[in-house]
């Protein structure tokens, strides 16, 4: 049983010419997954409290002089929160330690554009439901951000997503889409061990951690999600790995019979063809990251990560248009 219209080359891969262009995108999409905007947020704190630091609320306030109506949420217990606030009558989200606000979003409107709405119907994606207002993310200049980006939830074949577009953005791209877990608004930090010491020595133990910068994102179920330029780490509530991008190729006979049931059994993925697998497998984190993709005048890409049981991991698509 083969997945539908593989193609594999002598190395196990399928080949395609891969340019720096297609690089640079690719870099940019997966930076793209982690700036999601999720709409459920964890217990209030009133920024009066003792759970909620002076600091961190001065934060906001030397950010947003006119803002109001704070209502925060803990990320990492002590160090980082999510915060909800009016300002010059707009509503905003942003993620703040007791430093400064490292990420922000403001409230656009109700409804997509109609550009954005046509582009959406013509991917594998296509006939979700908008569940969410329309967010306009801020750029990250510390990260080297220097594009806005449009973020919604979505609801796609029983599953809460969000999707984060940029448009007429970074190397001439007419749209960049990615689609990933919902999760809550991504921030930008410059050492792992900042955000949590057992995830940053875990990334140092394995060398995954010698780059600067990384974005960190929460998804609803607990897990926390990292991505550097070597790739994206993706770690369960209790902070143990789910997956890490170090591994090898695997060619198309060695792949488990599970990777081809999904496939075959996803109606969204055909036409698709397998760009690449990899088998993953460090320091107790095992099983395989799957890429389909199909080529049109929308390039368009599911990204699958499997444990070795045969449970998806981790489930992203990404688009692009010039």
């Amino acid at each position: 049983m083969h997945p539908r219209t593989a193609s594999f080359g002598s190395n196990g891969l399928y080949k395609l010419p891969i340019r720096t262009m297609r690089k640079r995108i690719s870099y940019l999409l997966l930076c793209a997954v982690m700036t999601l905007v999720g709409c459920n947020r964890a217990k209030e704190l009133n920024p009066q409290s003792e759970n909620v630091p002076v600091k961190a609320f001065q934060a906001v306030k030397k950010r947003f002089p006119e803002s109001t109506s704070l209502v925060f949420a803990p990320l990492t217990p002590e160090k980082i929160w999510s915060v909800d606030f009016m300002s010059n009558s707009r509503q905003y989200k942003a993620v703040v330690d007791t430093q400064a606000v490292l990420a922000n979003a403001r409230f656009l409107n109700n409804q997509l554009p109609e550009p954005l709405v046509q582009f959406l119907d013509k991917l594998a994606i296509r006939g979700g439901t908008v569940a969410s207002e329309t967010w306009e993310i801020q750029p990250e200049t510390a990260a080297g951000e220097d594009w806005p980006r449009v973020a919604f939830d979505y609801q796609w074949m029983g599953m809460e997503r969000t999707i984060k577009v940029i448009t007429n953005g970074a190397n001439n791209v007419k749209f960049a889409l990615t689609m990933g877990s919902q999760s809550t608004l991504a921030y930008y930090v410059e050492k792992p061990m900042d955000v949590s010491p057992k995830i940053g020595n875990y990334l140092k133990r394995i060398g995954m951690a010698e780059h600067p910068g990384m974005w960190v994102s929460y998804d609803q179920d607990g897990r926390r999600t990292f991505v550097n330029r070597n790739g994206m780490f993706i770690f369960d509530q209790d902070e143990n790995p789910l997956f890490v991008l170090h591994g090898s190729v695997v060619k198309q006979e060695d792949l488990p019979a599970f990777v081809y049931n999904y496939i075959n059994a996803s109606p969204e993925m055909d036409g698709f063809i397998f760009e690449s697998a990899i088998r993953f497998s460090v320091d107790g984190c095992s099983g395989y990251h799957i890429s389909v993709r199909k080529d049109t005048e929308i390039g368009q890409i599911f990204n699958l990560y499997f444990n070795d049981n045969g449970d998806l991991i981790y489930h992203e698509f990404t688009a692009y248009q010039f």
